[in-house]
C-alpha cells in the first residue's frame, strides 16, 4: 500500500494543473483501478487521503516515500516520487468531477445557491473555501469555468 496525505497545492513546478485540482484533493471521494502494460493499482481517494494498492508493478522504485508502515502511528506530508502520469490522472479526475457537478439540474443548483447564501458565514474559512482560494490562485477565472464547453 502506498499512502499520500494531500492538502492544497501551494506551489508547484511542471505542467499546468486542473483549475479544480485543489477541490478534488480536499473534497472528493473516488475509487478506481489504474492499469497500464507495466502496472496495475487500486486507487482509493477518501477526501484528504489517497491510497494506491499495488496489484502489479514492474518498476516499484518509481514509488518513493509513500509506503505505508504499519508499526508507526502517524502520517506526515513529505517528499514523494510518483510514476509519470499520476498528475495527468489527477487533472483528468478533477475535471471530470467538476463536469459532473456542472451537470446538476437548474432546480438543484437553485437550492445549492440558496443554501450558500443562507450559510455564507460558515462557508468562509471552510475547507472548500480554502480549496477554492488555491484553485483561483493557480488558475484565475478558470476555477469558475465549466470544462464541458458550456
Amino acid at each position: 500500500q502506498h499512502l499520500i496525505p494531500v492538502d492544497v497545492i501551494q506551489s508547484y513546478q511542471g505542467p499546468n494543473i486542473s483549475p479544480f485540482l485543489n477541490r478534488y484533493f480536499l473534497r472528493s471521494v473516488h475509487i478506481d483501478v489504474i492499469a497500464t502494460k507495466k502496472s496495475a493499482h487500486v486507487y482509493t481517494k477518501i477526501c484528504r487521503l489517497i491510497i494506491f494498492g499495488r496489484i502489479h508493478e514492474k518498476q516499484p522504485r518509481q514509488w518513493k516515500g509513500l509506503q505505508l508502515k504499519l508499526k508507526k502511528g502517524t502520517v506526515k506530508l513529505g517528499k514523494y516520487h510518483l510514476p509519470p502520469g499520476i498528475v495527468e490522472y489527477w487533472n483528468t479526475k478533477a475535471d471530470e468531477t467538476q463536469k459532473a457537478l456542472n451537470s446538476i439540474s437548474p432546480r438543484q443548483q437553485e437550492k445549492l445557491d440558496k443554501n450558500f447564501e443562507e450559510n455564507i458565514d460558515d462557508y468562509i474559512g471552510s475547507e472548500v473555501f480554502r480549496a477554492m482560494e488555491y484553485d483561483i490562485y493557480h488558475s484565475g477565472d478558470e476555477a469558475f469555468s465549466k470544462k464541458d464547453g458550456n
